[in-house]
């Protein structure tokens, strides 16, 4: 057998030659040939006659004739031995050009070999292989998702109630401990890696399927140790049940359960009735109500008596408070969201009054986040009067699907008080595209002015703005830091004079902006916007400055061009400057 080494030397002793330059030998480089010049013996001045009569020859012109035979009979044997040798020498060579042919692929095999063999030798030297335990550990748990990631259906029929699907439902920590007795120590070792547990249950489960999933949640449950436990529960189907084998060995640990998913359909919940006050110690509910418009008159009670539970998430559940009975005192977190279905014009998710009684149960909210689409045109009778008191909330974030002639906004904020809000966040927006009428940023101006808070955020896009509601906006916030008017249009030069630090001026509109974006249909003077931003920049900077003109035209680029060369010299200084057109 040939070493690799001698394989090598054997290589680096050979090289082709390389012409004649180097090479001894004369005939190292093919002679060139040079074909025979012979004019037509008409225009030979002694014998030219006899081409063009049947006259014999003279003696003299026989002589000539004879001795030009002789020389190109000799010419011609030289060029016979010639052609002899090239297709002698063609021969030698073809079989030559074969046999580098043959070389040549023994090589492409013989790289392929060798390459093969340094990654080989590479990968005994990853760094995979000396990955601490607590880096291997977290790499794992990022390849497990929880919750399962679901999607909306690309095409839902008109009269169908189930919109999502799940994407996989596929724990790869199964997978992972095959690769080798040292990621299988790894994941024994690691009980935390398998505390995120996801069971999705399937119409179409055989009784094998069961039978493997009832095995495999067993033998999860037996590696999660003392860990706490973050639990999914997923059903898309009406049809499917809850298999009591799943609910016997989950229940046990029912106090240790942290976070809970649940995808289902509400009537499943009665399923869930054995796990009744033994979630003492969940923390996190997620719950996406899955076939929306499904008749259900009932109401769940099996995290009332959880008095842990700080956050809650709802999909697609129009009416919060009826549908559920849960410890509102001990809530922080509460997220409403609703799918955007322009098919489905007869489901427009919760409305405002759904939203009002939630938060007026849930008093001790900090953060809240709403998702809405739709509101009576004429205030239902239940709002005449209300004024709900949020007395705790720190941040609000209020999204709007685009709907037909509808403001649930104002309807919303018109009815509700928040003194502790610092961060406010509205989206909204028209169906057509356009941007939601003056009135949406009037209510949230008088809500400030009704809850007396100190807003260091506003963030509101797609809207229309009057210069009155901004400066009087601006004159109630004056802990005010961060400003987003983003997609909007009404924002005036009057709105930009009021902004000028005056040196005369007592006062100081928001002296703690620092944060300002604007963009949509801007048309005030892009020279008063620059005078504005440099009176500031000795006592009350803006350090952070986005620019976005929607439209791109002429004007627009002018004046983009005019503020950053403005404003370029206070970049240096800290200025971050964002500008954009079109």
């Amino acid at each position: 057998m040939v070493s690799i080494n001698d394989s090598i030397s054997h290589l680096s002793e050979w090289t082709p030659c390389d012409g004649s330059l180097k090479c001894a030998c004369q005939n190292h480089v093919i002679a060139d040939f040079q074909p025979t010049s012979m004019p037509p013996l008409r225009e030979n001045p002694v014998i030219h006659h006899l081409t063009r009569t049947n006259n014999a020859p003279s003696p003299a012109e026989e002589d000539i004739l004879k001795a030009m035979i002789l020389e190109l009979q000799s010419r011609l044997d030289a060029a016979a031995s010639f052609s002899a040798q090239v297709k002698k020498l063609r021969a030698e060579v073809m079989t030559q050009v074969q046999r580098i042919d043959t070389l040549l692929r023994t090589l492409d095999t013989e790289q392929a070999t060798l390459a093969k063999g340094i990654e080989e030798r590479k990968t005994l030297l990853g760094p995979v292989r000396r990955l601490p335990s607590e880096i291997l550990s977290r790499i794992f748990s990022l390849t497990n998702d929880f919750p399962i990631r679901t999607k909306i259906k690309d095409d839902i029929e008109k009269d169908s109630n189930n919109w999502r699907e799940l994407l996989s439902a596929e724990n790869t920590l199964w997978t992972l401990e095959l690769v080798c007795r040292s990621w299988r120590r790894e994941l024994l070792q690691s009980p935390s890696l398998w505390a995120r547990i996801n069971v999705s249950i399937k119409a179409t489960d055989s009784d094998a399927d069961l039978e493997i999933a009832t095995l495999r949640l067993a033998t999860q449950l037996s590696r999660v140790g003392l860990s706490d436990l973050s639990v999914g529960l997923y059903c898309y189907s009406t049809e499917a049940y809850h298999p009591h084998q799943l609910s016997s060995l989950l229940l046990p640990f029912a106090p240790r359960i942290r976070d809970l998913v649940l995808h289902m359909p509400p009537s499943m919940l009665c399923t869930l009735s054995p796990f009744y006050d033994r979630f003492r110690g969940l923390k996190n509910l997620d719950f996406i109500w899955v076939h929306v418009g499904q008749p259900w008159h009932g109401r769940c009670v099996l995290f009332m008596t959880c008095p842990e539970l700080q956050s809650v998430s709802f999909s697609d559940v129009d009416h919060a408070l009826a549908c559920f009975a849960l410890p509102w005192a001990t809530i922080r977190n509460f997220t409403s969201e609703h799918v955007y279905l322009p098919k489905h014009s007869d489901y427009t998710g919760p409305e405002p009054l759904s939203v009002l009684q939630v938060l007026k149960a849930g008093r001790h909210l900090r953060v809240c986040n709403i998702r809405m689409e739709f509101c009576n045109v004429v205030e239902p009778p239940e709002l005449q009067g209300l004024l709900v008191t949020c007395p705790q909330l720190l941040e609000m974030t209020i999204r709007i699907w685009p709907f037909v002639n509808t403001r649930p906004v104002p309807q919303l904020l018109n009815h509700l008080s928040a003194p502790a809000l610092s961060k406010l966040t509205i989206e909204t927006g028209l169906r057509t595209g356009g941007r939601d009428e003056e009135t949406t940023f009037a209510s949230i101006v008088h809500f400030i002015e009704r809850s007396g808070s100190h807003l260091s955020s506003l963030h509101f896009s797609k809207g229309r703005l009057s210069s009155d509601d901004i400066l009087r906006f601006l004159h109630l916030t004056p802990t005010l830091e961060d400003l987003c008017l983003a997609d909007c249009e009404g924002l005036k030069n009057e709105v930009l004079d009021a902004l000028i630090f005056k040196h005369d001026s007592r006062e100081i509109l928001v002296p703690r902006l620092e944060k300002l974006h604007l963009s949509g249909s801007l048309v005030f003077d892009e020279k008063v916007f620059t005078n504005m931003v440099k009176s500031r920049w000795q006592t009350t900077p803006l350090r952070s400055l986005n620019l976005g003109w929607y439209t791109e035209g002429v004007r627009e680029s002018s004046a983009r061009e005019y503020v950053i060369t403005e404003l370029m010299p206070y970049c240096a200084s800290g200025l971050n400057l964002v500008t954009s057109v079109g």
